[in-house]
């Protein structure tokens, strides 16, 4: 899969945002000014005018997340878009304040629906592995908007064009209309008792608890940003600075153009917290320089310091929530994320007003400093304490919806050999892709070379190919009798050994799928060398399914366990096992088997902190930690019973030990005999 960003598809979302942007920029900046020119409405009216088209985004956000794959999100999309267009144009003949506050209104709805489609729909657009660097991409969209949109405001203003103002934006609502008709969204394929129960709204559909951390963080932000856009424009008159208060946004512009180029590349590279500490630092200093400020030189470096600071850490933030959204969720992500984002933008100018009065434009700007500090701690405490990896790895705190690592690719790549074990894992894998909205992507490898005791002797080419066309038939059969898409699945028949084949291609899948066979306790220690092989080169996750294993009966135990050793070092597979506990609404239960001489109370306490660490994110998932002894038996055999209780067995698949147990015939035991799928992560 290319993981070129500036696709077709991309550059049209980005044109899209652009101009459906601009017409919101250009609208909240010169509505105020509008209400009391033309109504004679009081400060509080002229506010609300301005505040109704947040209220109405909001509005839609509640819902969108929910209807975008029911409705379809290009449906979604073009219809949210010709609602824009309309909107823009009533603004003309609109003479009434009570229609202006409902067009208005109206006109925010169309903006959230048509916002969330397109912020959700780019990131499955976007490369998973530059997840961070397209966001930033896209987000130059909202800057180029923020830009252009004021100083058009002003300049039509000015001079009372306000028709002119209304159709500049009828334009812009055209284009954006225009663009989204050619405009191609990847579309989720959404399940029958989904689409029967659309019409009902819990809370979960709403607001996604993952997301919530970072989106009260945005929240927070979004209160101190909107002292700039709602205010510093009052302070530079009232301090006699107006040149600077417009220079200001004029360089905070250009600094989130450069910062975005740069940022997004480097998450990526060395994670959320070497990108999200100093934008948020930088903010701060922001905020104190224009409290401080003594000219309007001082104005402009604080645009800097706002760009490099709010303006890079709100695509930041949204990379971070995108990189741990399943493709079910990611309409739902997206609108918690501007849900609030847009409460504290929309809301915070209504309590900083009381603010102003009180302590004057310098002291709120110092306040909202004090504010930044505060969120800097509590993002440490939601999130930046146990941060995930880059994303340029595999990132085991993210799993899909069908307990994938959405990081890497978006195929659920399986190794399919035409046997029975084979056929379970196709079965599982074609699942897995299903739920997830995934492409299938089958790899039959077929060697040259059989082998036989001391023996081998080359395969005739035209034998490989009938060999690979025979698997690739029973893989269509399967697939034909599961009613999975032709068009999201990738045949493919390898002539090299499976380890190779299956190694190379583990770095553009989410997750591969390997089936195992058991027929004896010698399993342990002579079979297995390809399942082992591909594990430890696979550059994602792998999913091992035995003979013993009944992959199709999931959830039954309502449990998902992870096997843990006494050094420590499995990270990984804990925040695995903790997201997919989550998605299956299951307990997670850490084990780490114990013998005669171990310390079970310093077993225990060192596995209690981990979890501690980690699990913060996680406040719905029951924690379970569990010592079993292997008295009479070995441990493999205590990790086999344990595998009868669980749905899903996670191994840390790192460093030479997995559960504490030596690299080698232990492990082919558990790979072998587990009544459950195992999933070696880390």
């Amino acid at each position: 899969m290319s993981s070129r960003i500036w696709t077709r598809d991309f550059s049209l979302a980005v044109v899209t945002n652009t101009f459906v942007s601009l017409v919101f920029y250009l609208l909240m900046s010169g509505m105020t000014l509008y209400a009391v020119e033309q109504f004679a409405a009081s400060d509080t009216l002229a506010g609300l005018t301005s505040s109704m088209f947040v209220i109405g985004s909001v509005a839609a956000r509640v819902y969108a997340g929910k209807l975008l794959d029911v409705v379809g999100r290009r449906r979604m999309l073009v219809v949210a878009m010709v609602v824009y267009v309309v909107c823009s144009v009533l603004y003309t003949v609109t003479d009434q304040i009570g229609l202006l506050l409902l067009v208005r209104f109206v006109h925010g709805m169309a903006f959230g629906a048509g916002n969330t489609s397109v912020a959700a729909s780019v990131q499955s657009i976007i490369p998973p592995e530059r997840r961070s660097e397209g966001t930033g991409y896209f987000g130059l969209s909202t800057t180029v908007a923020m830009a252009v949109g004021p100083l058009l405001a002003v300049t039509l203003s000015a001079g009372g064009h306000w028709d002119a103002l209304f159709w500049s934006a009828s334009v812009a609502s055209l284009v954006a209309f225009g663009v989204s008709l050619v405009l191609r969204l990847p579309e989720r394929e959404v399940g029958p008792e989904e689409r029967h129960q659309w019409w009902r709204l819990r809370i979960t559909d709403v607001f996604d608890a993952a997301t919530m951390p970072i989106a009260v963080i945005m929240l927070l932000s979004g209160i101190a940003y909107s002292s700039i856009l709602s205010f510093l424009a009052s302070y530079g008159v009232a301090e006699g600075m107006s040149g600077g208060a417009s220079a200001f946004f004029i360089v905070y512009a250009l600094a989130v153009l450069v910062s975005r180029l740069v940022v997004g590349r480097i998450q990526d590279r060395l994670g959320d917290n070497a990108v999200m500490y100093p934008t948020m630092v930088s903010f701060v200093l922001a905020l104190f320089v224009i409290g401080w400020a003594p000219n309007g030189l001082a104005l402009a470096l604080a645009g800097v310091l706002g760009g490099f600071g709010f303006g890079a850490m709100m695509s930041c933030a949204q990379a971070i929530v995108a990189s741990r959204a399943t493709p079910a969720r990611i309409g739902v992500v997206t609108s918690t994320f501007f849900i609030l984002l847009d409460v504290g933008c929309g809301l915070g100018p209504v309590a900083l007003g009381s603010v102003v009065g009180g302590v004057g434009y310098r002291g709120m700007y110092l306040a909202m400093s004090v504010l930044m500090i505060l969120t800097i701690a509590l993002y440490w405490f939601l999130h930046g304490r146990a941060q995930g990896a880059p994303r340029t790895a595999p990132s085991a705190a993210t799993v899909s919806e069908a307990g994938t690592s959405a990081v890497v690719g978006r195929r659920v790549l399986v190794g399919f050999d035409g046997s029975a074990d084979g056929l379970r894992a196709l079965r599982y894998a074609a699942n897995a892709a299903n739920v997830a909205g995934y492409d299938l992507w089958v790899v039959s490898a077929v060697t040259t070379t059989a082998t036989g005791g001391d023996f081998s002797s080359h395969i005739d080419a035209a034998d490989v190919a009938r060999q690979g066309g025979a698997r690739l038939d029973a893989a269509r059969a399967l697939l034909t009798e599961m009613r999975f898409p032709a068009e999201q699945t990738v045949l493919e028949v390898v002539t090299a050994h499976p380890v190779v084949a299956l190694t190379e291609r583990s770095g553009r899948a989410v997750l591969m799928v390997l089936g195992r066979r058991s027929s004896s306790g010698l399993e342990r220690m002579f079979v297995g060398s390809t399942s082992l092989g591909v594990v430890a080169g696979a550059k994602c996750p792998v999913v091992v399914i035995s003979a013993a294993s009944t992959p199709h009966l999931t959830d039954r135990n309502g449990v998902v366990t992870v096997a843990v050793g006494a050094r420590g070092g499995d990270r990984g597979s804990i925040s695995w096992g903790l997201a997919e506990a989550r998605r299956r609404h299951a307990s997670l239960r850490v084990v780490h088997v114990t013998k005669p001489g171990d310390d079970e109370a310093e077993l225990r306490e060192r596995a209690l902190a981990r979890l501690e660490e980690l699990s913060p994110g996680y406040p719905d998932v029951e924690l379970l930690v569990d010592l079993p002894r292997a008295t009479g038996r070995s441990a493999v055999d205590e990790l086999v019973e344990i595998s009868r209780s669980s749905d899903l067995l996670v191994l840390d698949a790192r460093g030479n030990r997995v559960t504490g147990l030596p690299m080698g015939g232990a492990v082919r035991g558990v790979l072998a005999h587990a009544e459950c799928p195992v999933v070696l992560a880390g």
